[in-house]
């Protein structure tokens, strides 16, 4: 079963050191993730050490937010809709 993980509303960067501790590891799923605050939170994610999986159909996000990741094993980019379950599913 996924474990979800409770950040503060407005986290603060760089994150918590109990925050970096349970995200270690962890596999994540960034919906908007090429996003103003999307890219933050990827950011933030790969910075605590998770596996992040990003979607976004970029309407109104911008590959250039994510882009510093690069070829990073850390970042996985899906370019999808939330709103189509298939890929949802496959995320």
């Amino acid at each position: 079963a996924p474990r979800i993980i409770a950040m503060p509303p407005t986290p603060s960067f760089p994150l918590p050191a109990e925050a970096v501790d349970a995200l270690a590891g962890t596999r994540c799923l960034v919906t908007g993730g090429a996003g103003f605050i999307g890219s933050h939170m990827v950011d933030g994610l790969v910075e605590a050490g998770a596996m992040v999986r990003v979607i976004d159909n970029l309407s109104t996000g911008f590959l250039a937010n994510v882009s510093h990741h690069g070829q990073s094993p850390s970042v996985e980019w899906i370019h999808g809709d939330v709103s189509d379950a298939q890929q949802v599913d496959q995320a």
